[in-house]
């Protein structure tokens, strides 16, 4: 395999012996654009002069990014031009992350000195060089020459052009080989705009048109036997079997006419599934017996019947069958009840030349279309590794929540109590009181109602407004959701907003959404998410509770409180005697004038009072014991009290950070924590799996159309998340035909995702077991989920309901791959080296990457770049597992000081009891077990060839054992401790 020298001699380069990098630190690189770069314009390294540079750029200590860099641009160089020879991969190759094509995809992408398109890099560099020269610079030769000399000071005048495209080559951000590469197998800066899995190439057809065809070419055959004479004349006239084929296709592909009956049953009953439609070639069409064709020829024109029909097919240019007339089309004979089936453009089909609106194109069969953007959402294998380095390392969680904010007079971090969400005083009669009692009056129904509620509840059908998607009932279940998505998700004048008739009849329309927030994350919680994203209490309570074995549901009792009661809690609760009592009083009223209702909210209050103190009593991060918080190994864990399981089957939570009570939930979470959440890794591929990629396609296809209708964008993302979470949403069956009723109680309804459209959609075009199948090839059900909620986020463009879910995995990937500034560097380059890793080798490391493209005889040099490169690569997969670490560490260091720094004040002593001293419990075993656990596998652990991030002491031996001292390996090794 070539070394780098001899790639380099594809750029003009030079060099006295190996090769390794370009361009100065960036300190010089205004001043010296490359110092690499002689006089002759040319790229000339020897070692001698690489060690120089590194030397006085302050080795790694100071530069090492900039360094990396340079090695990372000319390393993709190596790899375009090893693909230019047909070298880059070959049968031994086997990793599911390979591109189907990748090889042939790279080959001509370097070009050559002389290319002149836009396509290749060497035809950019010319042409942005010609720009310089010809627009810029427009006889301006002197002006032009400035320029360039103040880019590459050293370099003769007759050589500063091939200085400047040799630089662009491996320098330009937006076209070197790596941006290049970075946009073929990775994500674009915007992954809107990235390079996606092409699909397959479709094309419309106008059946008026093939019908004329028709006509025109059996014009002169004889009608009582045409169907025999069209059977023969395919078999030799390829021209005719093109025609026929074509009109197969545009009616519904070979099974319309091969099993008619069953085809049209499916039709009339809206259960076709469009992706599993057969196609023809012209050559299969020579296949069609008799019989196919005069089913084919009964679509075309119902009227015609060869055994009364006679005389050629046209006479003085004109036939009495086949004019493509609506009437004379063979009609599906709908039954009472049936509703017409839609194609993709939601228009009722009444014939079989009504079901599609485009085919895809076939010559010698289906073929994938060759774009550069590829179908949005349609992630390519290598995409794929990234997706899954990603959701393997940082362990991403999608969260939802209602928090209900401290309002206390001493609302303080420091302490947790009833103090921090009732006022110290209370006069009974003041608007503020009368805000309080209706704020404490909405928290126990909100809880009995929307979090301890069990899945059954979610077999009730959706309710809401006529008309608002209007039609079939869905119910939860159905559409993936339960009580406390209708918080959430649904239409717009909804979001946010708990519903008054789940709360009590007492209080106004609804329970003021001033008494709390509720909110979709708009970020993944992460291991390494920073604690403005999410405070210590959110990041660690999720993540133990994730990693915990069987979390049972904690129910929090409430009950009707006496004024006496109130003030023995309150006083509990470190108020003063005289303050207890004036807001017990307060709360109770005693005030025989006022309404029931009024009356009914403060017994309401009094069960708020009740239920807060039992749920803080299980979450006030207070250890009362003796023995030390941190417990040793071999002594039992002292239970730490800083969540509470609220909903173990949903995945809700409560923690109280400084922000207030959370109640959080994760999103997905049946698939999470689902036994068989992972199975085994797959791939896609069209070559080898037609039928699978063909379903994909078709379902991209049917949510791009979802997208293009005000209902489809109602309907979409209901639909997209009942075929990730819902629950029997494959057969017709589950759908009721009743009409929604109309409550007309004036009452805040919740949203509806149900309509007569909806109901067509999920088993015609826009069919949900279609929607199913995007991205199949990912392995894990969770990870899944977020990929494809993140997709169906960019398709659901109304305004009415919008995107269930306002996170996105694929920028979150994208932003690894991006830097702001050479000083930011390890996602930045690594995850390209760490792809073809993968998929060049037969289970080979990154040092064989090295070995193949680098030659480099200066021992010390080389050692550097190697530990360089691996520490880098090391890094990703283990940062995020050290971030979590160091961030409990920290976090547990910060909760006790301070608690020691209250102790050792003025503080009243009764309030050190609500002031934190613990956090979560954390052991080795407890941090492996969740760094480890399969819920993050991006496929079965016994197939995986990445290496999770709690293994990074052993990746870090197998990475950097190259042929160099011990003591730089036992160095490594610490590094990574």
């Amino acid at each position: 395999m070539k070394k780098l020298l001899t790639i380099l001699g594809a750029l003009s380069v030079t060099a006295s012996t190996s090769v390794l990098v370009v361009a100065c630190g960036p300190e010089k690189e205004k001043d010296e654009n490359s110092i690499f770069i002689d006089e002759n314009g040319n790229l000339k390294i020897d070692s001698e002069k690489l060690l120089e540079w590194y030397q006085n750029n302050g080795g790694f200590v100071n530069d090492s990014n900039q360094y990396l860099k340079n090695i990372y641009n000319l390393f993709a160089v190596a790899v375009l031009q090893d693909a230019a020879e047909g070298k880059l991969l070959t049968d031994d190759n086997k990793s599911l992350y390979i591109n189907e094509g990748l090889q042939d995809k790279l080959k001509t992408l370097l070009g050559t000195p002389n290319s002149n398109d836009s396509v290749s890099i060497w035809g950019r560099a010319n042409d942005k060089y010609k720009t310089l020269k010809n627009v810029t610079y427009k006889d301006d030769e002197k002006g032009l020459r400035k320029y360039l000399k103040g880019l590459f000071p050293n370099v003769k005048n007759d050589a500063l052009e091939k200085a400047f495209k040799n630089n662009f080559i491996l320098t330009d951000s937006d076209n070197s080989a790596f941006a290049t590469l970075k946009r073929i197998i990775g994500f674009n800066s915007s992954y809107a705009a990235s390079s996606w899995e092409n699909g397959v190439e479709w094309q419309s057809f106008d059946f008026k048109a093939l019908f004329a065809n028709f006509t025109s070419t059996f014009a002169t055959f004889e009608m009582s036997t045409l169907s025999t004479k069209i059977t023969e004349a395919i078999q030799t006239d390829n021209g005719a079997a093109s025609l026929i084929s074509q009109l197969v296709n545009a009616s519904g592909g070979l099974g319309a006419i091969k099993n008619e009956t069953a085809f049209e049953n499916k039709v009339k009953t809206s259960t076709l599934d469009l992706s599993e439609l057969e196609f023809i070639t012209a050559e299969q069409a020579k296949s069609l017996t008799t019989d196919n064709v005069k089913v084919l020829l009964n679509h075309m024109d119902e009227n015609f019947n060869e055994s009364e029909a006679s005389g050629p097919l046209v006479v003085n240019g004109n036939s009495k069958f086949f004019k493509a007339n609506l009437s004379s089309l063979k009609k599906f004979k709908y039954e009472e009840g049936q509703k017409k089936f839609k194609n993709t453009k939601n228009e009722e089909a009444e014939n079989y030349f009504q079901l599609l609106t485009s085919v895809p194109k076939i010559v010698n069969g289906i073929e994938q279309q060759i774009t550069d953007s590829g179908v949005f959402g349609f992630m390519k294998n290598s995409q794929k590794f990234l997706v899954d380095n990603y959701y393997q390392n940082k362990k991403p969680v999608a969260l939802s929540e209602i928090l209900i904010p401290f309002k206390g007079s001493v609302a303080d971090s420091k302490t947790i109590s009833l103090k921090n969400f009732i006022p110290n005083k209370m006069d009974g009669t003041s608007d503020e009181t009368k805000a309080h009692i209706d704020r404490l009056a909405g928290i126990v129904n909100f809880y009995q109602n929307y979090i301890s509620v069990s899945s059954e509840a979610s077999q009730n059908p959706l309710e809401g407004e006529a008309n608002s998607v209007s039609g079939a009932s869905l119910t939860l279940a159905q559409a993936g959701m339960t009580d406390w998505d209708t918080i959430m998700r649904g239409k717009s004048d909804d979001r946010g907003i708990i519903d008054q008739s789940s709360l009590t009849e007492d209080l106004a329309n609804k329970w003021n959404s001033e008494y709390y927030t509720a909110a979709k994350k708009t970020k993944l919680l992460t291991l390494d998410s920073s604690t403005e994203d999410f405070t210590n209490e959110y990041k660690y309570s999720i993540y133990d509770f994730i990693n915990s074995e069987s979390p049972e549901t904690k129910t929090i009792d409430s009950k009707e409180l006496s004024e006496q009661e109130i003030t023995e809690i309150l006083i509990k609760n470190a108020f003063g005697t005289e303050d207890a009592k004036s807001i017990a009083s307060a709360i109770i009223g005693n005030n025989p004038g006022e309404s029931e209702k009024v009356q009914n909210r403060r017994k309401e209050a009094t069960k708020a009072i009740s239920f807060l103190d039992n749920l803080l009593q299980e979450i006030n991060q207070h250890i009362e014991a003796e023995a030390p918080v941190e417990a040793k190994d071999g002594e039992d864990p002292i239970k730490h009290k800083n969540y509470v399981v609220l909903n173990s089957e949903q995945g809700i939570i409560a923690f109280i950070d400084s922000a207030g009570l959370h109640f959080s939930r994760i999103d997905g979470y049946k698939l999470l924590n689902d036994k068989d959440v992972v199975e085994n890794q797959k791939k896609v591929t069209f070559k080898e799996n037609e039928a699978t990629y063909l379903k994909e396609v078709e379902s991209f296809k049917n949510l791009a159309a979802l997208s293009e209708t005000s209902t489809g964008q109602e309907a979409l993302p209901f639909l997209v998340n009942g075929s990730l979470l819902g629950t029997s949403t494959t057969g017709q069956q589950n759908l009721s035909s009743e009409s929604d009723d109309e409550s007309g109680n004036g009452e805040t309804e919740k949203p509806k995702a149900n309509s007569q459209e909806l109901k067509d959609n999920l088993y015609g075009a826009y069919g949900i077991k279609n929607i199913a199948n995007m991205n199949q090839s990912i392995s894990n059900k969770y990870q899944k989920f977020l990929v494809n909620s993140s997709i169906a986020t960019e398709y659901a463009k109304s305004t009415a309901v919008g995107s269930f879910y306002d996170f996105n995995i694929f920028d979150n990937v994208t932003k690894t791959l991006t830097t702001d500034s050479d000083t930011s560097l390890p996602g930045y380059a690594s995850w390209m080296w760490d792809y073809f890793a993968e998929v060049m080798g037969d289970g080979k490391k990154s040092e064989d990457l090295l070995s193949r493209y680098f030659d480099i005889p200066d021992s010390t040099t080389a050692l550097k770049i190697k530990e360089a490169v691996s520490k880098v690569s090391i890094s990703n997969y283990k940062g995020p597992a050290d971030a979590y670490t160091s961030g409990m560490k920290e976090w547990n260091k910060t909760v006790l000081n301070a608690y020691k720094a209250l102790e050792n004040s003025q503080i009243n002593k009764e309030q050190l009891k609500f002031t934190p001293n613990a956090t979560i419990l954390n052991t080795d075993a407890k941090t492996i077990a969740l760094l480890t656990s399969n819920k993050f596998d991006a496929y079965k652990k016994s197939e995986s060839k990445t290496l999770k991030a709690a293994m990074w002491i052993n990746k870090v031996g197998r990475q950097v054992e190259f042929q160099y001292s011990t003591l730089n390996v036992d160095s490594m090794r610490k590094a990574g401790e």
